[in-house]
């Protein structure tokens, strides 16, 4: 824990965890790394690929690619599409940006009540498009009781194999 600085109190809402995060970060700092506390197995170099790339190109997300079908409907009753899933991706942390830009992202989402369910849905609305880093599906994100048990087989494989 040599590298924690601060712990910072969570808000009502992700885009308010993630304003409360980034205005405690240091001030000097290049870059704002956002990972989720529900994705407990992200592996070290996954985050370390995803900080080169916002190094040199200015944003970085993890993500995978979509390999389910994807419908659409608007009252859960009824599919009324099918996406493309070959342009469509699965959204990962960590997310990584150049803080001064990302401080202004996020100043300027706030006073248009402008309240994204990710960071890169930020970059990607006021500047444009966002480099990918190749995620991991094991980089699960534990949202239900099932995801525990997928979880715990994941850890005991790394248990195995390390």
């Amino acid at each position: 824990m040599r590298k924690v600085s601060a712990v910072v109190a969570g808000g009502e809402t992700r885009s308010d965890s993630v304003a409360a995060g980034t205005a405690a970060a240091r001030v000097d700092a290049a870059l704002i790394a956002i990972h989720d506390v529900a994705r407990p197995l992200v592996e070290p170099d996954l985050v370390e690929r995803a900080i080169a790339v916002a190094a040199t190109r200015g944003a970085a997300v993890v993500a995978i690619p979509v390999t389910d079908t994807i419908k659409t409907s608007s009252d859960g009753a009824a599919a009324e599409s099918t996406l493309d899933r070959s342009v469509l991706w699965r959204a990962q942390t960590p997310q990584v940006f150049r803080a001064e830009l990302f401080r202004s992202l996020i100043e300027r989402a706030r006073a248009e009540g402008y309240r994204p369910t990710d960071d890169a849905a930020l970059h990607e609305t006021y500047v444009g498009p966002v480099p990918i880093v190749p995620g991991d599906p094991r980089n699960l994100k534990i949202t239900e009781h099932g995801d525990l048990r997928a979880a715990a087989a994941i850890l005991r494989e790394r248990t195995r194999t390390r």
